[in-house]
């Protein structure tokens, strides 16, 4: 196949290039992923994409301390994604 996004299945008596299945951006089959879209991280063991927790945009495990980005105004503290909150004060 041309490129990652595509693997080889000849489970019908030809060779076909099919694409991968999201959660998977990159894998080497049908049910083996090699790399997974933001949100999801890739088990090796399993070669599955397997959701982070709802906080982490990207991750390297599902615990709530295995976040390596933050979507929007969170903030990466610890591996986990913490709201950083603004103290507002008013002048009189």
């Amino acid at each position: 196949c041309p490129n990652n996004t595509q693997y080889l299945d000849s489970s019908f008596g030809v060779n076909l290039c099919m694409d991968c299945v999201s959660p998977c951006v990159f894998c080497s089959s049908k049910d083996n992923c090699t790399s997974c879209i933001d949100g999801y991280y890739l088990n090796m063991d399993s070669q599955k994409c397997i959701a982070c927790v709802i906080t982490c945009k990207t991750c390297h495990n599902g615990s709530d301390t295995g976040c390596l980005s933050c979507y929007g105004d969170s903030q990466l503290v610890g591996g986990k994604c913490m709201v950083v909150q603004v103290a507002v004060q008013s002048v009189i």
